[in-house]
């Protein structure tokens, strides 16, 4: 019986759970599209500089190449 119990603590704790990201999903429209923004921005930046170092390193002997090394494709993905 107590295997039981804990079962439907377990249900009830999941229900919970799910009750409160239910709330979390009404987010606010312009907070939204602010962080996609902001979120675009930083990807953007990351896409346009990664590779530029990564050419800069090979240019100086730092990096054997070629460029897009594993590192700086990792870094834009």
């Amino acid at each position: 019986m107590q295997i039981r119990r804990s079962g439907q603590v377990g249900t009830l704790g999941g229900a919970l759970a799910l009750l409160a990201l239910a709330a979390v999903a009404h987010a606010d429209p312009v907070k939204c599209q602010k962080q996609i923004i902001k979120t675009l921005a930083s990807f953007k930046k990351i896409s346009l500089t990664a590779p530029e170092k990564c050419l800069d390193k090979e240019n100086q002997g730092k990096l054997p190449g070629p460029c897009p090394d594993a590192a700086t494709q990792l870094k834009i993905h």
